[in-house]
């Protein structure tokens, strides 16, 4: 009985010791002996690690300070081994701003069996050495967003592994190698913002790219046929360079083709799809900003899954192709600035997936169909510079998703009917109908729309007064009203912490004195009162605002000395101010010009403005305020 308990505690011991043992098996397999650094990969990172002067990146964050032969070459950072030899096959100093060249006697071209390079937003200089043949290894090479100069070396064709290659963002220039054709495995190619010249058809023998971007270079070629073999290409971006020739329509045969941007070239004549397969694949189709011309081809119909088409900025006219109608998954659709004509084509009304559609800049005439309606979808819609007229369709007005509306240089005469505004109280909406010949009163249902951004009524035949409502119910940051027939008093703006910014009640017949109102816009930047019958004293009780620009009070009654001893001088954002045509008397003080140091800067603070599809930079000036939209303040000055 004794033996049998001893034997029983036996086997429970030896049960516990196999439980733990296999429980540390699987780790054990695991983690084999991971080899060591090879002595000379060591050497050749400590050699680079001297080239490059690393000073601390936005993140305060330096990589190569850490590395010493303290410690093991492949724990360093932004080093990876091969587990098993102890080469170095990945090195990652993305943003270690270097500030330095690549030398063709560098560290880094030592280490041959890189698979992968990222030295991205590094500050790097100079041009890229023949060196990098060493690397023939290399499967994944970013140099992009540096300073780098000069031409593609010939001994990238030595670089027959590669599987994506980025130099994008630099200033490169020249032509593509022929050796690019050694390149058969790359998948990827990013050269977009270089200065790179000649043609692309080397790029016909790299059957493996999925994926090019070209864009804001200079190649000046047409599109070869030849790009068809690209059989697995996916997308093409060639945007803004000089290319030229005839519609590319081989591309269209490629099956995998899902998005391509032809826009910003030289590309002429008509539109052909070709032989395009109806199973197309195509999603995003941009051609904007060329010559072509001619009516849209029928064909477009069997592009059924597209999502964006812009055919913008062409010389494109006709009318639009009732087959239009079948792209039901289209929610971008631009055909502005060309010379469609006739009525508003009731087919792009049975794409109700639609969100954008701008059909501005063209020669579509009568009123605006009813079943517009049917786009219920609709964020952002432009009909601006056509021929349209009649009543604008009440739909609109009680969208509970168009936030963007643009009807400006059109001929309509109406508003519609009075309607009843189930929407959004938290939409904030964009609207301009300047230009028009709208006639009557401002509705007064208006009044319901809390937020606006911008609303312009400039230029039209409206009368009566400005609807009191509107001082408490609605919210604006740029109001325009010039040039019609508006009377009364101006209301009290800017209750309730109004974040205007921008008023324009110019050429009207408005009566009375400034609102004091006024001196609750604390954010306002331009103020436009001319040709009225305002009768007030210089209003220096505005000078307080802190960003006020321009402030035109020209042609009115105003009376009265402007150099007022007991006011402080203010205005300190002043840049223009226009009195003229008034009843002022007595003189301007020297303090005011002594004071008024914004009226010096002119031109001297330079902005950029985003393209709205492609964040392209564009220059301007922000002498009369900064401008967070596409509407820009407007005055006429005179000597």
């Amino acid at each position: 009985m004794i033996r049998s308990q001893s034997d029983r505690f036996l086997g429970i011991i030896i049960t516990i010791y196999f439980f733990f043992y296999l429980i540390s098996l699987p780790n054990t397999l695991a983690s084999p002996t991971r080899s060591l650094c090879r002595s000379d990969q060591r050497d050749a990172l400590l050699e680079l690690k001297k080239e490059f002067t690393i000073h601390s990146n936005d993140n305060g964050h330096e990589t190569t300070v850490l590395w010493n032969k303290s410690a093991d070459c492949c724990s360093w950072e932004g080093v990876m081994c091969d587990a098993t030899l102890g080469e170095v096959i990945s090195l990652n100093l993305i943003s270690e701003t270097a500030n330095t060249s690549l030398k063709p006697s560098s560290g880094l071209f030592k280490l041959q069996h890189l698979r992968e390079l990222d030295l991205s937003f590094c500050h790097l200089q100079g041009e890229i050495p023949s060196s990098i043949g060493n690397l023939s290894h290399l499967k994944h090479l970013d140099l992009s967003s540096n300073q780098l100069v000069g031409e593609f070396p010939a001994s990238v064709g030595n670089l027959n592994q590669l599987e994506y290659m980025d130099l994008s963002v630099n200033d490169l220039r020249g032509n593509i190698p022929t050796s690019f054709a050694n390149l058969t495995k790359l998948s990827e190619l990013h050269l977009r913002e270089n200065q790179f010249t000649g043609g692309i058809r080397v790029l016909a023998n790299l059957t493996t790219l999925s994926i090019v971007d070209l864009s804001f270079n200079h190649f000046k070629s047409s599109i070869s046929s030849g790009l068809s073999g690209l059989h697995n290409l996916e997308q093409l971006w060639v945007y803004n360079n000089s290319f030229f020739g005839p519609f590319p329509s081989s591309l269209f045969t490629i099956p995998s083709l899902v998005d391509i941007v032809l826009s910003e070239n030289q590309f002429e004549g008509a539109i052909d799809f070709g032989n395009t397969s109806s199973s197309s694949k195509l999603t995003n189709l941009d051609v904007s900003y060329n010559n072509f011309d001619g009516p849209i081809p029928e064909s477009i119909s069997k592009l059924v899954n597209l999502e964006n088409l812009d055919l913008s900025h062409n010389n494109l006219g006709g009318q639009v192709p009732s087959s239009i109608s079948k792209l039901v998954n289209l929610d971008r659709l631009y055909l502005n600035h060309n010379n469609f004509g006739g009525q508003v084509p009731r087919s792009i009304f049975k794409l109700v997936n639609i969100e954008y559609l701008d059909l501005s800049h063209n020669n579509f005439g009568g009123p605006v169909p009813r079943s517009i309606s049917r786009l219920v979808n609709l964020s952002s819609l432009d009909l601006s510079y056509n021929k349209l007229n009649g009543e604008v369709p009440h739909c609109l007005w009680s969208s509970s998703k168009l936030n963007s509306l643009d009807l400006s240089y059109n001929y309509f005469n109406s508003f519609g009917k009075s309607v009843e505004l189930g929407t959004d109280g938290s939409l904030e909406r964009d609207w301009d109908l300047s230009s028009n010949s709208l006639q009557g009163p401002i509705p007064k249902w208006i009044c319901n729309l809390k937020y606006f951004s911008f609303l312009d009524f400039s230029n039209n035949h409206l009368n009566g007064s400005i609807p009191q409502c509107l001082k408490n119910s609605t919210d604006f940051s740029m109001l325009n009203l010039r040039n019609n027939s508006l009377s009364g008093f101006m209301p009290d703006f800017c209750m309730d912490g109004s974040q205007l910014r921008s008023l324009d009640v110019s050429l009207n017949n408005f009566v009375g004195k400034l609102p004091k109102s006024l001196i609750n816009c604390e954010v306002m930047e331009f103020l436009n009162v001319r040709g009225n019958k305002i009768k007030d004293t210089f209003p220096f009780w505005l000078g307080s605002l802190q960003h006020l620009t321009v402030l035109v009070l020209r042609s009115n009654t105003f009376y009265g000395p402007v150099n007022n001893p007991s006011a402080y001088l203010g205005f300190p954002s002043l840049r223009i101010m226009d009195i003229s045509n008034n009843n002022f008397v007595g003189s301007l003080p020297q303090d005011y010009f002594a004071n008024w140091t914004e009226m010096s800067s002119v031109w001297s603070r330079p902005i950029r403005t985003l393209d709205y599809k492609r964040n392209i930079r564009i220059p301007g000036s922000n002498y009369m305020g900064d401008r967070k939209n596409n509407h820009k303040d407007s005055i006429e000055l005179v000597y």
